[in-house]
Parts: C-alpha cells; structure tokens; sequence
C-alpha cells in the first residue's frame, strides 16, 4: 500500500512539474511576436523628435559611440553619434569627456548648449545628476542644466544609485547616505572608527529597488560583503548581511531586478546572485553564466540594468584583439538569451532593445 501511494505521489509531482513547464515554454513563445533590425546607416536626427509631443513609445539607448531612441509603435530609429563618454534619458543628452569638462547638453527639438562647470553627468529615473569631479560633491540639475540642490561631502563618493524618490551614496570610508528627492537626509551611516584598521569598509557598489524601499550595498576588502537596507518610516535601516565569495576585485556594477527580487553583481570575471527576499548569494561560475568564452581570453561583465520583471542584462567584455562583447540577460542568475556582438540593452514599453555597433533590434513582446 506505501508503495502505491509513493507511485501516486511521484506522478502527481512530475504531472505537475510537466504542466508548469509546458505552460511557461508556451508563454515565453507567446510573448516574443517579432525581432526588427534598424541599422544606423538608416536612422534620423534626434532633433527631429517633436519636444511638444513626443511618441510615448520612445525608448533611450546608449551604444558604442551611438546613442539616441527607438520608436517601438512605429519601428523608427533615431540616432546621433557621440564621441568619448555620454549620459541619455528621455528628454535629451550630456556628451563630456574622461576629465568631467566639454559638457554639452543636447534636448529633443532644440539646439545643442554648453554647461559651464565640471563634473560628470549621471542620469537615472528621470532625474539628473552631476557628479563633480573631484567626487566630493553631487548636484541634481533640471534639464536646462539648471541646478535644483547640490551639497558636499567629506570624503569621495565611490558608489551611486537612484530612484524617483531616492539618491543611495557610498563613499570611500565606508559611510552611506540615503537622500530624498530635495536632497534632504533620509538616513546616514557614518563611518565606524571602532572596526579594525585593516579592514577596509570601502564602499564598492551600491543598489536600490525600483520602489525606493530597499537598498544593496557592497563594502569592503577581506571580508567583503552584501548588507540589505529597508525603509522604515522616513528612513532605512539594516536587515541583514552576507558575506562575499573571496577573491572578488573591488569596484562592481550592480542592480535589482524590476520586481525586486534580487541583485546581480559584476565584478571584473566573476557574476554575483544576491536573492533579498532569501538572503542567500550564489556565485555564477567566474562569469560563466555566459558561453563560449575564447580559451585564454581575460573576462570581465558590466551590469547594464533591469530588463522588466526577473531579468536583469549583463554586458560580457573578452580581451581579445579586437575585443569581443555579448550582451547576457539573466533571469534570476540563468541566461535566458544571449546576444553576440551588442554592447548594450534596454528595456520598456514591451520591447527589449538590443544595440549593436551597427544598429538596434527590438525585440517586440518582451514582457518578462
């Protein structure tokens, strides 16, 4: 009889392990309707995008010396090319270069201008930050590159994310501030002179969810760990903490994923799962949550930013002569499509955005 009943119970497992199965290959199928190939050869002015009454299905891109938006409605591909280094959101652009100066600030349907100052421009959930370029101080500025607050710091900023509500800073001590929207203090964690002296607290990277409401940050050297934030009241405070696979490089990218789920880590070679709702890191094979790396090739992975739901895209840099790129989305730290050749990704409006160095597809249904 208790073998019968572990018979029935196996088979009522894998009958429901086929379903779920089937039902997600089906959706995934469902949900891809098309891929179209804009080459840049094909691609119009920017500035002929209507500043009063802009497509609002207009998505930003940033390439590899090209940037601009793609109309995903109408497939239209609107480019410019741009030289050394460039921040993009949906009202415009600031090109600059390697030593925070040259800043010009370029607006749909308007004409290019210079922004007096030094800094290095940031963009992030529609808002605008400069940087400045001793690190030890940020603005955030209007469009017109009008200053809406700035304030300084006693020590280099080392890390940076923002939301719509929120503006996360890690710096070279290893304090962190939370700040809101006017810049005021949310929650400050200042740095503990009490630690060791050979345990460097340095902030490396730093994330927050898309609400606002919970923040990653990477700190320090040997150990190197994952501490969470959450926000309580007006403020944050600590959750918990984890502790890093050792032999990870110092600077990292890092982002959560839309529906908050988790983080994705790049350091150098090595990608980082860190799942929040879990607390639990997994190490994805030295980079090799990507494929068909070149033997002796020397590896290293950007994080790009979330790609809706669960997937976060990855850019994977090979050093070979000429160096080789792939673009990696993963879906909870499993690639779930890879593109060989793109140097960029991004995602809204139910297409995912695929730049390559000679155009852009999108990829229409993309709904993750």
């Amino acid at each position: 009889m208790k073998k019968r009943r572990f018979h029935i119970i196996a088979f009522i497992v894998a009958a429901v392990l086929f379903v779920l199965l089937s039902v997600r290959g089906t959706k995934k199928q469902e949900q891809i309707s098309e891929a179209i190939f804009l080459p840049f050869s094909s691609a119009l002015d920017p500035a002929s995008i209507s500043r009063q009454n802009p497509s609002p299905s207009l998505i930003s891109f940033l390439g590899d010396g090209y940037l601009g938006y793609i109309d995903s409605a109408n497939n239209q591909l609107y480019a410019a090319q741009f030289s050394d280094r460039a921040a993009i959101d949906s009202s415009g652009w600031i090109s600059y270069d390697r030593l925070a100066t040259a800043l010009q600030a370029f607006s749909l349907g308007s004409k290019p201008s210079t922004i007096a100052g030094y800094g290095y421009p940031w963009f992030k959930s529609s808002r605008r930050f400069l940087i400045r370029a001793d690190q030890m101080g940020i603005a955030e500025m209007h469009a017109d590159g009008s200053i809406v607050w700035e304030i300084e710091f006693p020590m280099p900023i080392t890390a940076i994310d923002a939301t719509s509500t929120t503006l996360g800073i890690g710096f070279l001590d290893g304090s962190i501030r939370f700040l809101g929207k006017k810049g005021e203090n949310l929650y400050s964690e200042p740095h503990d002179s009490q630690q060791d002296s050979q345990h460097i607290r340095t902030v490396y990277g730093i994330a927050l969810s898309g609400d606002g409401r919970s923040a990653a940050v990477l700190r320090g050297i040997s150990p190197q760990k994952i501490e969470s934030y959450r926000r309580a009241g007006t403020g944050f405070v600590k959750s918990s903490e984890r502790e890093l696979p050792s032999g990870a490089p110092l600077q990292a990218t890092m982002c959560y994923a839309e529906d908050g789920s988790h983080v994705v880590i790049a350091q150098g070679e090595q990608l980082i799962y860190y799942n929040t709702k879990k607390n639990y890191v997994r190490k994805l094979a030295n980079g090799a949550a990507s494929s068909n790396v070149a033997s002796g090739a020397f590896v290293q992975h950007f994080v790009l930013g979330p790609t809706g739901g669960n997937t976060i895209a990855v850019l994977q840099v090979q050093s070979q002569n000429p160096p080789t790129t792939k673009v990696l989305i993963l879906k909870h730290g499993i690639i779930e499509r890879e593109e060989p050749g793109a140097v960029s990704a991004s995602a809204g409006k139910g297409a995912l955005i695929i730049v390559f160095r000679d155009g852009v597809e999108i990829v229409k249904g993309w709904q993750q």
